[in-house]
């Protein structure tokens, strides 16, 4: 892992880390493993390297193997992205803790997050203020169009639910996934017990 970090650029602002775990099907027919290996990554994105890796035994060992990964990684300044799966809050909390920033994707297994952003996002008078970014493409014969609703404004986000000090809510219309993102950001001196 180390060789890895230090091929990270000294400005790590930008730099994306992606977490993912993924069955080794092969292993499942070899008689020396009981059950199909599992190995969690963390890639460096740009760079195409896997800065770290581990083997968990299966998928539902999966979310504490990632944030032990976290806490060994040198992430300070990095983007680190993952599926809805990691979208915990010890998983958010070994990302702030590490000093980087995260986008997790919220799906069915976070019911009540994924529809307090989605309830979020409809907010007319919160929606004026937000980003917005349109894209059109063609995929697979037909015209699809995906429109991304992003902002910073969370004060209004239901108590208990906002994370970080610094947070971003976003909401693809065209997918079912949406997403929670935060920036780390030092408490400030007022806040500090």
């Amino acid at each position: 892992m180390r060789w890895a970090e230090e091929q990270l650029p000294e400005n790590r602002k930008g730099v994306t880390v992606s977490l993912d775990g993924k069955t080794v099907r092969s292993t499942g027919k070899m008689d020396s493993y009981e059950s199909p290996l599992h190995v969690v990554s963390a890639q460096l994105c740009e760079l195409g390297i896997t800065l770290g890796s581990k083997s968990v035994e299966g998928k539902s060992n999966e979310i504490p193997a990632v944030q032990e990964l976290l806490r060994e990684l040198e992430i300070s300044g990095c983007m680190v992205v993952a599926d809805a799966l990691h979208c915990q809050k010890k998983t958010a909390k070994a990302v702030i803790d590490g000093k980087g920033d995260y986008l997790l994707s919220v799906k069915g297994n976070q019911k009540t997050l994924e529809t307090d952003i989605s309830d979020y996002a409809q907010d007319p008078d919160l929606r004026k203020n937000m980003d917005t970014n349109v894209q059109k493409e063609k995929n697979r014969g037909r015209i699809e169009k995906r429109t991304a609703f992003v902002t910073d404004d969370v004060d209004g986000f239901p108590t208990g639910r906002r994370g970080q000090a610094c947070a971003a809510l976003a909401r693809s219309i065209r997918s079912t996934g949406l997403f929670l993102a935060s920036s780390f950001c030092p408490p400030s001196p007022a806040t500090t017990p």
